[in-house]
Order: structure tokens, then C-alpha cells, then sequence
């Protein structure tokens, strides 16, 4: 089938590297030693189903197995040094301090731990080399099914390709047709959906115009009822001014015939005061020549009763008296026609 592991020498090799250099970090802190890991050769093999999982154990069980052939290559370098290191500080130490024994013995246990040591480890070598050739087999059993199922897969795609290419010769021409007839109707269903956004923008932006125009109707025609109001309350004030003006009219009419009538009668007034003026100077004047002739008139009534004192008859009739009553009775009329 299509899902079955194709196998890919190069990934795994990538994996074997990886795999190595993690193993590495968790065998080295067991293993003192200052040489460097000598390369290795190995299959890399990768998949892409779960086979995968099984082919990164063998990887990492291959770098392992060799990580601890090279510790334990390192550890019988040490274990071939230190008999002559032990010699030589038997040699050095032992006439110098009480202190040889101690170091004999301590070095005595580090060798047995260490001969212990590399007996399991060796073990365990033997173990994990059984292990890695079993892992090899392995993948030599899988690189031989993902040949079969490469070949199947190539076999597969051949004869599919020749069915799908019939198919799509003889489909090819409807369904361009088809895909242009879609394209088109999409496009005029697009220009559609334009048309209608635009048509709906169109009918919003008209229906707020309408919406503000009768507001603004509205407005004014609140503020023609309130001029309306104010036109009737000024024509009802015009009224009332226009009858007041008529009465003040009325008014004036008749205070300006009073007006005449009062000029009149202080032109008559001003006649009658000029005439009593004229009057009263023509009676001073009188008066004043009157005034004058008293004594005149009583110095001809002196002389002429001087004359008459001496044409007088001797019959004792007093003259003086008669016409001095006379003389009062004239004063009297004069005086009172002066004050009237």
C-alpha cells in the first residue's frame, strides 16, 4: 500500500549521529578517560511509520556498544599503567613514611573494583554486539520490503497515471467549460452583489436625505406654526394699537380744537386785555389831565370866587359854600367813574 515505510540511508545515518552523540553524553560520566571516540561505520536506516521508533533503539544501542568498547579500552590502558605507577610509589614510599601500607591497600581495592568493573562491562559488551546484529538483520529485512513496496508503489502510480490522463483527455474540454461557465457566473454574481451593496448604499444614503429633509421639514414647520402665533398675537397688538391710535387720534382731535378754542379765546382775551390796557392809559391819561386841572380849576374857582366876593350882593347868601359842595359832588363822579 501507499502507507507502507520507504527507507532513507541518509536519515538514518543523521539519527545514528544524533543518537551517538546522546549516548555519549550518558556513558561518559562512568568512564574517566581523556581519549577521543574513535569513529565508527554503521547502517543508517530511517522509516516513516512506526518502524521508525525500533531502527533510533538500534541506533542508539550501536552507539552505545561502542562508546563502552572505548571506555573499556581506555580502562585497561589505566589498568596496564597502574601496576608500574604502583611499583614505582612501593619504591618511593616504602622506607620514606608509615603511610605505604595505607596506599598498598587502597590501591589493592581500586584494582579488584576495577577488574570487577570491566568483567561486567565486558558482559555487557557481549550482550549489546548479540543485540546490535539482531537490529541489523532487522533492518536488512526491512531495506528488502521497502524495495518490493517501492517497486509495487512505481507499478501502482504507472497504471494510475495512464487511467487519470484517459480521464482527464476526455474531461478536460466540459470541465473548462464548466470552470469558465463558474468563473463567469461567479463574476456576475459578484458584479451582482455590487450592484446590490451599491444599491442598498444608494437606498440608505436616500433614506437619510428623506429622513433629514423632513426633519428640516418638521423644524420649519414648527417654526411656521410659531410665527403663525406670533403673526396672530402681532396683528391682535396692531389692532389694539390701531384702536388706541384712533382714540389718542380722537383725543388729539379734541384737544386741539380745545386748542383753538383756548387760542381764541386768549386772542380774545389779549383783544379784551389790549382794550383795557388802551382803556386804563386813556383813563390815566384822563386821570393825569384831571389831576392837572384840580388845580387849575381851583385856582380859577378861587379866582372866580374872588370875583364873586366882590360882585357879591349884600342878601347874605354863602356862595362859597354852594360851590364848594359843587366842587366835591364833580370829584366824587370823577373818582368813581376812574375806579369803575
Amino acid at each position: 500500500s501507499s502507507s507502507s515505510p520507504v527507507v532513507s540511508q541518509t536519515e538514518l545515518s543523521t539519527n545514528l549521529v544524533s543518537g551517538t552523540s546522546s549516548i555519549n553524553n550518558l556513558v561518559s560520566p562512568s568512564v574517566n578517560t581523556n581519549t577521543s571516540v574513535p569513529s565508527t561505520s554503521s547502517i543508517a536506516v530511517t522509516t516513516h511509520s512506526p518502524m521508525s521508533s525500533g531502527v533510533t533503539d538500534l541506533a542508539r544501542t550501536t552507539t552505545r556498544s561502542v562508546s563502552i568498547e572505548t571506555g573499556t579500552r581506555n580502562r585497561t590502558n589505566l589498568r596496564e599503567i597502574s601496576p608500574s605507577m604502583q611499583r614505582q610509589g612501593l619504591n618511593d614510599t616504602s622506607s620514606s613514611s608509615p603511610y605505604a601500607l595505607l596506599n598498598q591497600s587502597t590501591n589493592a581495592i581500586v584494582t579488584d573494583n576495577l577488574r570487577v568493573q570491566h568483567q561486567r562491562e565486558k558482559q555487557e559488551l557481549s550482550e549489546l554486539n548479540d543485540r546490535f546484529r539482531g537490529y541489523l538483520d532487522r533492518v536488512k529485512i526491512l531495506e528488502n520490503k521497502n524495495a518490493k513496496l517501492t517497486g509495487q508503489l512505481e507499478d501502482i502510480t504507472k497504471s494510475w497515471g495512464a487511467a487519470s490522463q484517459a480521464i482527464v483527455a476526455q474531461y478536460a474540454g466540459p470541465l473548462d467549460n464548466l470552470r469558465q461557465e463558474v468563473n463567469d457566473s461567479m463574476i456576475d454574481e459578484a458584479d451582482l452583489q455590487t450592484r446590490l451593496r451599491r444599491s442598498h448604499y444608494t437606498i440608505d444614503n436616500y433614506r437619510s436625505l428623506i429622513n433629514d429633509e423632513t426633519a428640516w421639514n418638521d423644524r420649519q414647520e414648527e417654526k411656521r406654526e410659531q410665527l403663525k402665533l406670533e403673526y396672530e398675537h402681532s396683528c391682535a397688538e396692531l389692532a389694539a394699537l390701531q384702536k388706541s391710535y384712533k382714540q389718542v387720534e380722537d383725543q388729539l382731535k379734541n384737544l386741539l380744537q380745545q386748542r383753538e378754542q383756548y387760542l381764541n379765546e386768549i386772542d380774545q382775551l389779549n383783544d379784551q386785555s389790549y382794550k383795557a390796557t388802551i382803556d386804563r392809559i386813556k383813563l390815566d391819561l384822563q386821570v393825569q389831565t384831571l389831576r392837572e386841572e384840580i388845580p387849575f380849576l381851583n385856582d380859577v374857582h378861587a379866582h372866580l370866587l374872588n370875583e364873586f366876593e366882590q360882585l357879591k350882593p349884600t342878601n347874605g347868601i354863602d356862595t362859597q359854600l354852594f360851590y364848594r359842595q359843587e366842587l366835591e359832588k364833580a370829584i366824587r363822579d370823577i373818582r368813581r367813574d376812574f375806579e369803575t
